[in-house]
């Protein structure tokens, strides 16, 4: 593991770091990408690997790993899910904006 990121993961639980916070470009680590629409429309150009799909309500936050395939926890299940911009997870038919962060590049 990265003793770096490992750090910067404690410092950002820590701070608590929540998806609203994200939108309002929390502590300079998320940029807009100019996006933002219902996932389930997206094109494959409109994020980029890394991007974060965070929901207008503040409420989630959905990673881009690329080539249409995101990732996102579900703490109810407990569980990760993976999955393309056509499935069926509710958070693909709500609004979001692309945020880039600056964290993983």
């Amino acid at each position: 593991m990265n003793p770096a990121l490992g750090r910067e993961a404690l410092l950002q639980w820590w701070q608590d770091t929540s998806a609203k916070s994200l939108l309002g470009s929390y502590r300079n680590n998320t940029t807009a990408r100019g996006t933002s629409g219902l996932i389930k429309n997206f094109e494959p150009n409109d994020a980029q690997a890394r991007d974060l799909a965070v929901t207008k309500s503040g409420l989630h936050v959905i990673v881009y790993l690329g080539d249409s395939r995101w990732i996102q926890a579900d703490p109810a299940e407990g569980k990760v899910h993976t999955s393309s911009n056509t499935g069926d997870s509710i958070w693909f038919h709500m609004p979001v904006e692309i945020l880039h962060c600056i964290l993983l590049d």
